[in-house]
């Protein structure tokens, strides 16, 4: 959606946003998912930053 508005994002910025949900997306109970994520978080730690950004303001900023 952000592309189609004209955004230029990385590669990198699209695979945090994509892989930001982790344990909550849904999908993630297949094998294949589970290594998309650990492919992400293998090719940039910008996935593992944002995961961590989005735990913290969910479970401390968001009461």
């Amino acid at each position: 959606m952000l592309l189609s508005w004209g955004l230029e994002l990385t590669p990198e910025e699209m695979l945090a946003i994509r892989w930001h949900m982790t344990a909550w997306d849904l999908p993630m109970q297949s094998p294949e998912h589970k290594e998309s994520l650990n492919a992400a978080k293998a090719k940039t730690p910008l996935v593992s930053l944002v995961q961590s950004a989005d735990g913290i303001a969910t479970g401390l900023l968001e009461r």
